[in-house]
C-alpha cells in the first residue's frame, strides 16, 4: 500500500512547491535552485545541454517556473524518504520523478546545421503550397478578426478580446520570420502563437525576444519517428488539397457511416473517418419534429446518413476555421415513408386508409397537420368538417384520409426541414370529413337508431353531429311527405334529434342517416316532430323487419 500511496503524495508536494513559487518572490529563488538540480540529473540522463534559468519575472519564465515545481517535488520526497526509509529510498523516488518530465531524447544539431535544414524544407513546402508574403499578411489579418470576435452576440468580454487580439498579432509582427517558417510544420501556429513560441523554440525565450532560435533538432526528430518528412507529407496531400487518387473525400449526396460522437445544442457530431468530426443538424436528424439531438441518438450509435453539404464552417467549439461536411438522414426517412404513403393511397392489402396525424397550427384556409413519421400536410376548411376554426384542435390527435399527394412538393419540404405556409406549397391534402364518416361506419350497423345534434342546415341537407362524427341527411330521406317544404323551417341548428341507419359501407365509410324511416305514417315529420323521435325506437324496429332484417343488413355491408 505504501508503494502505491508514494507517487500522488510526491505529486501534492510538487502542487504545494508550485503554489509558493506564485505567491513568494523569496521562495521563487529556492525553488528555481532546486529545479537547476532537477534538470541536471534530467539533462544527464536525457544526453542534452541543460538549458539555463534567469532571474526574470515569474510571468517571463514559465520554463524555470516549471522546473521549480518538479525540483521543489524532488527535494521534498527526498526529505520524506530519508525521514522514513533512508538515503537509498530518495534515489528510488527522485528517478520516479524525473522521467514524467523527461521528452523523447531530441537529435541536437549546431545553429548552422538547424538553419541549412530549415531553409532546405521551407524552400520545397512553400513550392508546394504556392504560399507567398501577401498570402501570410492576409492570413495575419483574418487571424486577427477571429480573436476579437465575439462568441455571444453583445456579450461581455469585447474589449478584452480585442486587445488580446491586438497582443497576439503583435507577437506575430514582430516575430514575423519565425512564425512564416513555423507554419510550414505547423500550420495552427498562427492561430495560437504564444503557445506555439513557447512549445517549439529553445528553451529560455520571452515574448520580448526578437533573436528567435527555432529549434531544428526537435522537427527531425518527428520526422525520424514518423518515418517521413513534412515535405512528404505536403506533396502527398498536394498542398493540402487531398485529391490525389487514393485520397478519399466526401461530396454532397454520398452516404457516409459513422458513429455518434458528441452532441451540441444545434446538434449531433458523427466521426465518419474525415479529418474532423461531420455535424447533423437537429433539424435533419429526422423527419419528427424533435427540440434536440438527444431525442434520437445516443453517444456510440452507429448510423448511415446522407452528404448534404461539405467545406461548411465547423460547429465544433473553438475551432471555427476548420471544415466539415454536413449530414442529414431526413432524405433517407423520406424515401421510406412515402413508400407508406402511397400504399396507403392506391389501398394496398394489409394498409389502413386511415392516417393518424397531428395538428399544429389552424390557419384561415384549414389545419396544418404533421403525419407521425414527419410528414407536414393540411386539411383545407371543406374537408374539416365540424372543426373549421378550432383552435382546440392544435395539439390534437386525428385519423384524417389521404385526397390528393405530390411526392416532389413533399421532398421540397423535406429538403428545407420547414413547413410550408401556404396550401399550394403541401405534398400531401388529408380529409378529416371522410375519415370521421369511415370511424363512425365501424360504430354504427344498420337499422340501428343514433342521437345526434343539428350543426348546419341547408336548402338541400341537413348536417348532424353523431359521436362526434358530421355526417349528412339529405332532404329525400327528411320525410315522405308529398307537400313542399323547407329545411330551414323544420331544423334549427343545435337541435336535438334521433336517426335510422339506413345504410353502413364500412370499407368505403359511407353512412346514410335517414328521419323518413322514423315516420309511422306519411309527411309525420312535418306535423309532429316530436312524437317521431319519442317513438323512434319502435318505428324503427318495424322498418327494418319490412326490409328484410339480416339480410338486407349483410348486403349493405
Amino acid at each position: 500500500m505504501a508503494r502505491k500511496s508514494t507517487p500522488s503524495v510526491l505529486l501534492g508536494l510538487g502542487c504545494l512547491s508550485a503554489c509558493s513559487v506564485l505567491l513568494s518572490r523569496t521562495a521563487f529563488v529556492t525553488v528555481g535552485s532546486a529545479g537547476r538540480a532537477a534538470t541536471a540529473v534530467y539533462s544527464t540522463q536525457a544526453d542534452v545541454p541543460a538549458p539555463s534559468f534567469g532571474r526574470e519575472p515569474l510571468r517571463h519564465s514559465s520554463s524555470t517556473f516549471a522546473a521549480g515545481a518538479v525540483g521543489a517535488a524532488v527535494a521534498l520526497a527526498g526529505v520524506i524518504a530519508v525521514t522514513t526509509r533512508g538515503t537509498h529510498r530518495a534515489a528510488r523516488l527522485a528517478r520516479r520523478v524525473v522521467p514524467l518530465v523527461q521528452s523523447y531524447p531530441r537529435t541536437v544539431v549546431s545553429k548552422e546545421e538547424g538553419k541549412k535544414w530549415f531553409d532546405g524544407r521551407c524552400s520545397a513546402i512553400t513550392s508546394i503550397y504556392g504560399w507567398n508574403d501577401e498570402e501570410f499578411e492576409e492570413s495575419v489579418v483574418e487571424q486577427h478578426f477571429l480573436w476579437k470576435k465575439m462568441l455571444i452576440p453583445d456579450g461581455e468580454g469585447g474589449d478584452m478580446r480585442a486587445e488580446r487580439a491586438v497582443v497576439k498579432r503583435n507577437l506575430i509582427n514582430r516575430l514575423k520570420g519565425m512564425y512564416k517558417t513555423l507554419r510550414h510544420f505547423q500550420p495552427l501556429a498562427i492561430q495560437y502563437p504564444h503557445l506555439a513560441m513557447v512549445q517549439r523554440t529553445k528553451p529560455g525565450l520571452t515574448q520580448q525576444t526578437l533573436d528567435v532560435e527555432l529549434d531544428a533538432g526537435w522537427y527531425i526528430n518527428e520526422e525520424k519517428r514518423a518515418g517521413f518528412t513534412y515535405e512528404d507529407l505536403a506533396k502527398e496531400t498536394n498542398g493540402g488539397k487531398y485529391d490525389k487518387e487514393g485520397w478519399f473525400s466526401f461530396k454532397k449526396g454520398d452516404l457516409a457511416e459513422g458513429t455518434v460522437v458528441g452532441f451540441s445544442w444545434a446538434g449531433a457530431f458523427v466521426d465518419v473517418g474525415d479529418k474532423t468530426w461531420a455535424f447533423m443538424p437537429t433539424a435533419k436528424c429526422c423527419l419528427e419534429p424533435i427540440a434536440s439531438a438527444t431525442e434520437v441518438f445516443s453517444i456510440g450509435d452507429k448510423i448511415t446518413a446522407e452528404v448534404v453539404g461539405v467545406g461548411r464552417e465547423s460547429m465544433i467549439p473553438r475551432n471555427p476555421i476548420s471544415k466539415q461536411i454536413i449530414l442529414s438522414r431526413r432524405e433517407m426517412q423520406f424515401e421510406s415513408t412515402w413508400e407508406e404513403i402511397e400504399a396507403i393511397f392506391m389501398g394496398e392489402e394489409g394498409t389502413s386508409p386511415l392516417v393518424p396525424v397531428t395538428v399544429l397550427a389552424m390557419r384561415p384556409w384549414g389545419a396544418v397537420c404533421v403525419t407521425k413519421s414527419g410528414l407536414p400536410g393540411y386539411i383545407p376548411n371543406f374537408e374539416l368538417a365540424d372543426k373549421v376554426g378550432d383552435t382546440g384542435m392544435v395539439g390534437r390527435s386525428l385519423n384524417v384520409e389521404i385526397m390528393l399527394r405530390g411526392k416532389d412538393k413533399a421532398k421540397a419540404e423535406s429538403s428545407i426541414s420547414s413547413t410550408p405556409s401556404r396550401p399550394d406549397d403541401f405534398g400531401l391534402m388529408f380529409s378529416y370529413k371522410n375519415a370521421a364518416t369511415k370511424e363512425l361506419a365501424e360504430l354504427l350497423e344498420e337499422g340501428q337508431v343514433v342521437e345526434g345534434v343539428i350543426t348546419a342546415v341547408r336548402p338541400g341537407d341537413v348536417d348532424i353531429l353523431v359521436d362526434g362524427y358530421q355526417c349528412s341527411v339529405r332532404k329525400v330521406d327528411v320525410s315522405s311527405s308529398t307537400k313542399s317544404y323547407e329545411l330551414e323551417n323544420l331544423f334549427k341548428e343545435g337541435e336535438k334529434v334521433k336517426a335510422y341507419v339506413l345504410s353502413v359501407l364500412k370499407k368505403d365509410g359511407a353512412v346514410r342517416l335517414s328521419f323518413r324511416a322514423l315516420e309511422a305514417k306519411k309527411g309525420q315529420l312535418l306535423e309532429n316532430k316530436a312524437k317521431v323521435f319519442e317513438n323512434a325506437e319502435k318505428a324503427a324496429a318495424m322498418y327494418f323487419q319490412r326490409r328484410g332484417g339480416g339480410k338486407k343488413k349483410t348486403d349493405a355491408s
